[in-house]
């Protein structure tokens, strides 16, 4: 992704609540008609846990709209209908906070308010029991692996790994893109 876009002014507004603004401006630089395709493919929903909520880190809990509340099929059906000129996420694990799915968001936009250096951001415990293939005991695993990540977010954003903002309570969590 083009990691060139800071200036606030110059983003298009998305027309979805699951997708920011920001990477919104990243993946659609221009619209042309005729020329759509689907933004979002085949999502794996994840419920986010107590447990994931108790690590995870609060930004901004009030200043965005959040998506509508829907049952996961109502969710899957409303992410699989967006539409942009990018193929966007692909096989994407998307956290479902607060019954409504959290939105996908550009570092930088944690980068320009301050909070990427301050917090660690956690990957969801149902991706991890899901995808990670981890016998036993996996939280120390996934504080690991989410701190490693972080470190290498904070350096530069990495392909694969997404930051998700739950626009109701203000969450944060991180999830992977699957090719």
């Amino acid at each position: 992704m083009n990691s060139s876009i800071t200036n606030l002014s110059n983003q298009l507004k998305s027309p979805v609540l699951w997708i920011s603004d920001m990477m919104w401006s990243r993946l659609n630089p221009v619209i042309e008609e005729g020329k759509l395709n689907r933004l979002v493919s085949e999502p794996m929903l994840v419920i986010v846990e107590d447990a994931d909520k108790k690590r995870s880190t609060i930004w901004n809990p009030l200043s965005y709209a959040a998506a509508d509340i829907g049952t996961l099929e109502e969710i899957k059906t409303r992410l699989v209908a967006t539409v942009g000129t990018s193929f966007g996420f692909q096989n994407t694990s998307w956290p479902i906070c607060c019954n409504r799915p959290a939105t996908v968001i550009d570092v930088e936009e944690i980068r320009l308010n301050g909070m990427l250096e301050k917090q660690d951001i956690y990957f969801l415990e149902g991706e991890v029991k899901r995808d990670w293939n981890i016998k036993g005991e996996y939280i120390d695993i996934l504080i690991q692996e989410s701190k490693k990540a972080m470190k290498d977010i904070r350096k530069n954003p990495i392909d694969g790994i997404l930051c998700f903002h739950c626009r109701n309570c203000g969450r944060l969590y991180l999830a992977s893109t699957h090719p």
